[in-house]
């Protein structure tokens, strides 16, 4: 990583100069005053370590923020392409993985992942709170949600992780930002050369973070319109089922009618073949022939007559007004 001048540092050049002037400056015996420059070294090297830790990747000349740079664009550049091939109300092509498309020449420089992890359209509402939950508190989806597959949603919330992991120094140096102006350096660590290399870091960091958060002002914007659709899909959903259960009430209700009324028919039926045997008849009679029938027994059953029989009499009444009702 290169290192840009840096003309406005104004340092303690007697010490900036000469490391070991702790010692020359130090007043005590020999041996403390070596330990003053071992002290003011091993500061410095610590401090080194440190910053080393965040921006080195073992094994591979380029360093943690320029890789981050580089899948940042990638990203982007896949999104700007992809985004705009998708429909928001066909859902599955959210969850596919690239595979057919060709766009030229740069195909290979499209990343593959589908944009979402696959869930159930019933828990969209779960995903988007988990998605903007990760992206405010700089988190992996997978912290929330270990089945997360792969995905370019995924892979931006673990670039804006690795971009916090990587600006976030370790104790003591902790309230020190790589992607902030340094200005609380110990004056142990005081160097026009560091401060330039730490502005040049800093610059690196922002760059990084414009490329991400631009790739989620592109992610967020087309996922608020596949959400709606979602939403919308699930208001109809919920208004079908519910139109279907009114109408299987109606069915039931209508089921439990017939019901009745063939029950009620079934009752019917019984008590006029009750009613015609109890006055003599094989089938229904005109009602004239009714009349004359009723007018005959009820001399006979009448309970004030020598052969009348009150229960008789109240059968006979009953059965003659029950027939009396199917004219």
């Amino acid at each position: 990583m290169p290192i840009p001048p840096d003309n406005n540092v104004v340092i303690n050049a007697s010490k900036q100069t000469d490391w070991f002037m702790p010692a020359v400056e130090y007043s005590g015996s020999v041996g403390e005053c070596l330990d003053e420059v071992l002290k003011d070294l091993s500061e410095k090297q610590a401090f080194l370590f440190a910053v080393k830790s965040r921006i080195s990747i073992p094994e591979m000349k380029i360093d943690s923020i320029s890789n981050l740079i580089q899948k940042a664009k990638a990203l982007e550049s896949t999104l700007k392409v992809r985004l705009g091939m998708l429909n928001p109300e066909r859902e599955g092509s959210w969850f596919r993985i690239l595979s057919s498309y060709n766009p030229g020449p740069f195909a290979s420089a499209l990343l593959s992942e589908p944009v979402f992890f696959f869930y159930e359209r019933s828990k969209f509402r779960d995903v988007k709170s988990n998605i903007n939950q990760c992206w405010l508190e700089k988190k992996r989806y997978s912290d929330v949600d270990e089945t997360a597959g792969k995905s370019l949603w995924t892979m931006l919330l673990d670039l804006s992780y690795q971009l916090e992991n990587i600006c976030v120094l370790p104790v003591p140096y902790d309230n020190l930002r790589l992607d902030q102006p340094i200005e609380n350096l110990p004056i142990a660590l005081e160097s026009c050369t560091l401060r330039a290399f730490l502005i040049n870091v800093r610059t690196g960091a922002l760059e990084a973070k414009r490329y991400i958060e631009a790739c989620y002002s592109l992610l967020i914007e087309a996922s608020e319109k596949f959400w709606a659709c979602q939403q919308t899909v699930e208001n109809i959903e919920r208004s079908r089922i519910k139109n279907k259960t009114a109408d299987d009430m109606r069915e039931r209700f209508k089921e439990r009618r017939q019901q009745s009324r063939r029950f009620s028919a079934q009752v019917k039926l019984s008590l006029d073949r009750e009613s015609l045997d109890f006055m003599g008849f094989n089938a229904m009679p005109s009602q004239a022939d009714l009349r004359t029938r009723y007018i005959s027994l009820a001399k006979m059953h009448h309970p004030d007559k020598e052969t009348g029989n009150e229960d008789l009499f109240k059968q006979l009444t009953k059965a003659y007004k029950h027939l009396l009702q199917s004219y």
